[in-house]
């Protein structure tokens, strides 16, 4: 499947399911409980509510159903900052300031092609609302649990877009799977490659524990690509010279789902 199709009036459910779940904090104060007569409390919208469009669940890619779902270019018209995976997850996918690239499995970046497809991404249409200074983070986990400490709402996705200076980065691109493979048996052997110091951007998101097993709340998953957009990688290790972290809350998420004939095709 390679684009989206328009609405033209017909029942495209067959062709097409999004799933939209608004993560708001409105929940607690609807009344639905049995007995309850109460009027439910009514809450208005903001205009500048933000979000999230991803393709398929975290789980499907999980199980190794790896297939391409949807063309970068599609893609790209509903949020142009994010992080992914190609077709049969080979190798993996950033995309900032407007364009998505494609990093190998020696972290080789090139313009990612428009028709190639994805099987899992995530995107926005980044417009941060709030920013921090780092300096001097030494290793990954002190760089997530500082990014954690910046976030106030736990309980809605945040994107993440840090510029700086790095050192030490230890960067992996997964190699081009066979069908149906578990993504942690390809992982067991992924191609692992270092910088010793580079100046970047890294891509990330953070997810809340509610939205385990549709997307990854793992922790914050971080992308990198270099200042000159020739190297890149899914970050496994850093240390953080100086930087500056940009947050974009993001209040809905829309999963864009297999149909029912490519998730047949992926059996």
């Amino acid at each position: 499947m390679g684009s989206i199709p328009e609405f033209t009036g017909i029942n495209v459910e067959p062709i097409m399911t999004i799933v939209r779940i608004l993560c708001m904090a409105v929940f607690p104060s609807l009344a639905l409980f049995a007995g309850n007569t109460t009027t439910p409390k009514t809450e208005t919208l903001p205009d500048n509510l933000t979000g999230i469009f991803q393709v398929s669940t975290f789980n499907r890619l999980a199980k190794g159903r790896s297939t391409g779902l949807l063309s970068i270019k599609e893609l790209m018209k509903r949020g142009t900052f994010g992080v992914g995976t190609f077709d049969q997850t080979e190798g993996e996918m950033i995309a900032v300031d407007g364009k998505a690239y494609h990093i190998s499995q020696t972290g080789a970046v090139t313009p990612a092609n428009p028709s190639h497809t994805t099987p899992f991404a995530v995107v926005v249409p980044f417009t941060p609302l709030f920013s921090h200074p780092m300096q001097r983070i030494s290793g990954l986990n002190a760089l997530e649990k500082s990014v954690k400490g910046m976030i106030t709402n736990t309980s809605i996705p945040h994107a993440i877009r840090i510029d700086g200076e790095f050192l030490n980065l230890r960067l992996r691109s997964v190699r081009k799977s066979l069908p149906n493979t578990p993504l942690s048996k390809d992982l067991k052997d992924q191609p692992q490659y270092r910088l010793s110091r580079a100046k970047g951007t890294i891509v990330g998101y953070v997810f809340p524990p509610s939205l385990a097993g549709t997307t990854d709340t793992s922790g914050p998953h971080f992308h990198f690509i270099n200042e000159e957009r020739t190297v890149g990688g899914h970050v496994l290790d850093l240390a953080v010279m100086s930087a500056h972290a940009r947050f974009q809350p993001c209040h809905t998420l829309t999963i864009y789902l297999a149909s029912e004939k490519e998730e047949a095709d992926n059996q």
